[in-house]
Parts: C-alpha cells; structure tokens; sequence
C-alpha cells in the first residue's frame, strides 16, 4: 500500500484496499488494478474513490458505502453487484458497471447529474421502496445516446427530489422497458416519466405496475407518452398531481396503440387525469379518479 500526499492513497490489490477499510483510512483511494471483493465491504467515512482504468467487481459480495463519493471516466468501474449504505456522484453512465444487474441495497444515493444509459440489459433493483432512497438533483435516468436500447427493469425503490425528469426517453427507441413497485416523490420537477417528441417508431412494450407517483408542479405529465408505442401496461398505479396548472396525469399521445390502463387511481391532473390524443386499440377498465 502506497500513502501518497495529501490524503491520496493508492490501492493495487484487493489487501490494500482491505487495510485502508480495516484503519478507517480517509481520503482519495486511487484504484488502480481490478479488485475482486472476497467478503462484504464497508467504505469508511469521507473516502472518495477514483478509478483509474480499473474496476471492482463483486463476486456475489455487497460493497456498501458511508457518504461515498465515485470519480471516474466511462470505463466499466463496477461488475454488476449489490451496493449499500449511502453513495453520490456527479454523473453515473451505467457503461460503468458493465450491465446485467445493479442491486441498490438499503441506504441513499446521491445523483448530482443523471446516470446515462444507452445498453441493453439492465436492471436497477433495490431492497424496498422505503430502505432504497434515490436522491437526484435533476434527472435520475435519461436515455440520451442514438441507440436503439432494450431490456430496462426498474423496481423497488423510491426517488425523492430532482428538480427535472425523473426518467426521460430521447432520441432513441426503447423495447420492454418495466417500472415495478417503484415511488416518486417531486413536488417541483418538470415531468415524472417522460418519452419525448420524436419521429422515431419500434418502441415496444413499457410497464407500469403498481407505481406511485406524487407531485405537486405546473405544466408537468406525470407519465408522458410523446413517441409511438406499441403496447402500454399501467395497472394497480397511484397518479397524482394536484395542481391546477399541471398537465395530464397519464398523457398517451403520438398514434400509440394496445394500451391497457386498469385499476389505477389517479387524483388531481390540472387539463385531465387521462389523455389519449391520438391513441387507438386500448381499454381504460376499472380506475378511480379524484379530481
């Protein structure tokens, strides 16, 4: 283990990084070589980790951290694992774990900027709604690259602030995209769910089930969909925007077809709770509205 200035410590091996945990060792860990976790780890307190063309990867292991800061380029970082404890980070481009499956265990994460996707196969799964807390300041995920992207699963968690989009679809298409058990709680961001503008058709299969979705903003969709899509599950949701100048709660919009909203309950939605222009072949069966 090499001690650099400055609190700067340099880790080469999987028994660095153990004795800078076992001394509750502050500072910059500057990684260097790729470390394979051979138990559960705990990051001490006020440890920033720079990655430096290296990753850790999990073995099956949680790696969970204590107000942890991640610094890195768009190099894979992380092999697909379990974190926990609390995390934050500027920008998170889900290159860096690598695919397959990130687990969020208990705790907070903290997202400054937005975590970038633009793969196939990726599921962020947390422990629950109530111990998995995802903290952005503006987005938390935003599909922004020319990729044709498909196979994203989001479940168990909450996301609470943020100030713009919670999830937003831009200038790709997306196949089986499923949000389960997942809630949002932003009385000022700009939209929850957002599939933007675009001429762009092949979008497939989108899930909503049993999504509670709270805010409180003007001009806002709760969910919005501006893209055409071929197949729209919302079921057993909770929808509500109470204010007066906010948009649809549910907006299905851009020629979108086999749509099934059921057993929803969606409260307040300043134009409408619902809007379907133009959308054709669905059914809307057995949801309570509260305006």
């Amino acid at each position: 283990l090499q001690a650099l200035a400055n609190g700067y410590s340099l880790v080469e091996s999987l028994l660095d990084l153990d004795s800078l945990i076992d001394n509750s060792t502050e500072g910059v860990y500057i990684i260097i070589s790729d470390i394979t976790l051979d138990a559960n780890k705990t990051i001490p307190a006020n440890v920033t980790l720079n990655f430096r063309n290296s990753k850790i990867i999990f073995g099956g292991f949680t790696l969970s951290g204590t107000n942890t800061i991640v610094e890195s380029s768009l190099n894979q970082i992380f092999d697909s694992g379990s974190f926990g404890g609390t995390w934050e980070t500027y920008e998170v481009y889900l290159d860096n774990i690598g695919g397959g499956v990130l687990k969020l265990v208990n705790g907070d994460y903290i997202i400054s900027n937005f975590v970038s996707l633009n793969f196939d196969n990726i599921s962020i799964i947390g422990q629950s709604q109530e111990a998995t807390i995802i903290k952005p300041a503006l987005h938390f995920l935003r599909i922004c690259s020319f990729s044709d992207v498909s196979n994203l699963t989001l479940k168990n968690f909450s996301v609470v602030g943020g100030l713009d989009h919670v999830f937003k679809l831009e200038t790709n298409t997306l196949t089986n995209f499923l949000v389960e058990d997942v809630t949002v709680n932003q009385s000022n961001n700009y939209y929850g769910f957002y599939m933007g503008e675009s001429l762009l058709i092949g979008n497939k299969n989108f899930k909503f089930n049993r999504v509670s979705i709270y805010q409180n903003s003007s001009e806002s969709y709760c969910i919005a969909i501006r893209k055409n899509l071929v197949g729209l599950w919302v079921t057993n949701c909770h929808i509500e925007n109470n204010h007066n100048d906010s948009y649809n709660n549910l907006a299905i919009y851009a020629d979108t077809s086999d749509f099934h909203i059921i057993g929803n309950k969606f409260v307040g939605g300043g134009h409408s709770p619902i809007s379907c222009s133009p959308a054709h072949n669905g059914e809307i069966i057995s949801n309570k509205m509260k305006l």
